[in-house]
């Protein structure tokens, strides 16, 4: 559900239309830090088609226990390969607009280089601002530079304002583009989309229930995806422990094996199962297995960012309660489908879960909210053709063909 996804979907859809693709990416290796190839492959360049679209992998240190130095080193490494097989590429494909997606924000700069080398416009595209978070940590703790602009924000200041456009899934995001020196003319929202064909609110229960022998009147509170480092853990563990052992209320943490080995090491909560992260190939099961949804903020609680997969929650028509500061992006954006609790432990997550589940009014209420801003807001076909029709305005000069049709609107779900 995170960044990878869109990236991969972005292609596919563009080549689907017509356009030619290319990509260069790292090997497969979430949620674990580990090459999903069975550690293969790893330290090689190799070349692989998905779903049409070539797709050259470069190698990439892949830290054990990723932490700020390593994390830094992981961007690091894949800046490096990377560069040259980008120029090659370049040279040889001549692409009429180049994407740099960050994280991976190290690789944008050679991303920038190969489209003034094809003359191409450059394009970044920000899911959020983790990496200069990162580098602008390690500086601090090195340099002690607390009284000034870390050298990798001027850096970053400098970067952004040479690309043709860079894009941000949300209005916060955007705003920080602005605080950056970037243009608005140049900027570009660009929400993570979701297929509501794909997810969407079943009628029956989900089969993962039998899977895990939840009881039909069990109300499930669904967290995704949480590493073993993540705080939303400990949260789940202390909200876990809270509700009555015999009550209806059931906690599933859809995650990492890493994040379930610390929570046995803590010792389980009778009310708390874990659903291993590969049964999300299945996602629409998996998202509908819940009756309310967990969020926790990727970053500060107070901040601006928001889940990637936030669209995709509220595309399984379920409520969602988010643990962040009122007043924030994700506390703001939440309040109409659900509930906002302080990030101040777990307690306040279980009552919230309690008061929800004794309230089926405020289920349908808020997952029907939820559903129907999926529709209007994350719908895919909406949101990439939407995409296709701004590239083609700000960049027609430089692209040697139009759309095959013009782009509708995709119908309204009754």
């Amino acid at each position: 559900m995170g960044p990878g996804r869109y990236s991969g979907e972005l292609a596919s859809w563009f080549l689907k239309r017509g356009h030619q693709v290319r990509a260069i990416s790292t090997p497969p290796y979430q949620p674990d830090w580990r090459a999903i190839s069975g550690g293969r492959g790893n330290w090689r360049w190799r070349r692989e088609s998905i779903g049409g679209v070539p797709v050259l992998r470069c190698p990439t240190f892949l830290p054990r226990r990723p932490r700020r130095i390593s994390r830094f080193l992981h961007q690091a490494s894949f800046a490096l390969t990377s560069a040259p097989a980008l120029i090659a590429e370049t040279l040889s494909f001549k692409p009429n607009l180049v994407l740099s997606m960050a994280p991976a924000l190290m690789a944008a700069p050679a991303a920038l280089l190969a489209a003034r080398a094809a003359g191409a416009p450059a394009w970044l595209h920000l899911q959020r601002f983790e990496t200069g978070a990162l580098h602008a940590e390690i500086e601090d703790d090195i340099y002690g530079t607390r009284n000034q602009p870390p050298f990798s924000q001027q850096a970053e200041r400098v970067l952004f304002r040479r690309f043709d456009m860079v894009s941000a899934p949300s209005e916060d995001l955007q705003d920080q583009l602005a605080e950056r020196g970037v243009p608005v003319p140049r900027q570009l929202m660009l929400p993570n989309w979701v297929d509501t064909r794909a997810v969407f609110p079943m009628r029956d229960p989900s089969p993962l229930r039998a899977l895990l022998n939840i009881g039909s009147d069990d109300f499930v509170a669904l967290c995704m995806g949480p590493s073993g480092e993540d705080r939303a853990v400990d949260a789940l563990l202390e909200a876990a422990s809270l509700v009555p052992e015999r009550g209806i209320v059931t906690f599933v943490l859809c995650g990492s094996d890493k994040a379930w080995k610390r929570i046995k090491r803590a010792g389980r909560p009778p009310r708390l199962l874990f659903l291993p992260l590969h049964h999300a190939a299945n996602l629409n099961d998996v998202l509908n297995l819940a009756d309310v949804h967990l969020v926790w903020p990727q970053g500060d609680a107070a901040g601006p960012e928001v889940p990637a997969e936030f669209g995709t929650l509220l595309a399984s028509g379920r409520p969602i309660i988010a643990v962040a500061q009122l007043g924030s992006t994700l506390g703001r954006i939440v309040e109409p489908v659900g509930t906002v609790v302080p990030p101040e432990g777990g307690a306040a997550v279980a009552a919230a879960v309690v008061r929800l589940a004794a309230s089926p009014i405020d289920q349908l209420r808020y997952g029907r909210a939820a559903r129907q801003w999926a529709l209007d807001y994350y719908e895919k076909e909406r949101v990439l053709r939407r995409l296709e029709t701004d590239l083609y305005a700000r960049f027609a000069p430089r692209f040697p063909l139009a759309p095959r049709e013009p782009p509708r609107e995709p119908p309204r779900e009754r």
